[in-house]
């Protein structure tokens, strides 16, 4: 005989049925099923429940996803994982959701900021750049009132380097090669 619920328990540990020996066959009277058990039990095993929890869990695996691309700037996939997440489980509307989205485009909207600084930079640094080149024909063509060829060749090769779009440069460049294949 097994104390109340001690039937399941002992024959649970059971690995095959040789080498049980029972007195008698249990019945029904034998095993005793407690309501709180009948009742978790039904809550368990709910597969609405369940189907509720897996898709709460989907979400946040898709919205994991979602944060995941767009730190990797993989835009596509980011769109895609948000609005999966948001048709498995519409919350949109929760404040986690709406930090979410607004921690990204502040992202954004600070890359953006970064981004104008830097065009900033770029043109400073190119003013800069035009300005030496232009120093450099300056010291080319004095060279070249001194019959200093060689010297004004470099100093418009000098100018080049520093911008190479300097248009100026290349034409003296041009005249000057010509004026030395022509000594």
């Amino acid at each position: 005989m097994f104390a109340g619920g001690q039937a399941y328990v002992a024959l649970s540990r059971c690995t095959s049925l040789e080498g049980i020996q029972l007195k008698k066959s249990i019945s029904r009277a034998d095993v005793f099923v407690r309501p709180e058990i009948v009742s978790f039990a039904e809550r368990f095993n709910n597969r609405q429940a369940i189907d509720k929890a897996l898709k709460q869990a989907q979400a946040d695996v898709q919205y994991a996803a979602a944060a995941n691309a767009f730190d990797n700037g993989d835009f596509d996939t980011f769109l895609n994982e948000f609005f999966k997440a948001i048709h498995s489980r519409y919350d949109i509307e929760k404040p986690v959701v709406q930090r979410l989205i607004r921690k990204k485009l502040n992202i954004i909207n600070q890359l953006k900021e970064e981004n104008k600084a830097l065009k900033q930079a770029a043109l400073e640094k190119e003013k800069a750049l035009v300005k030496y080149a232009r120093e450099y024909i300056q010291m080319g063509d004095e060279c070249l009132k001194l019959d200093m060829r060689e010297a004004a060749m470099k100093n418009y090769n000098k100018a080049v380097t520093l911008c190479p779009k300097f248009k100026e440069a290349w034409k003296k460049i041009k005249k000057l090669e010509k004026e030395m294949l022509n000594r």
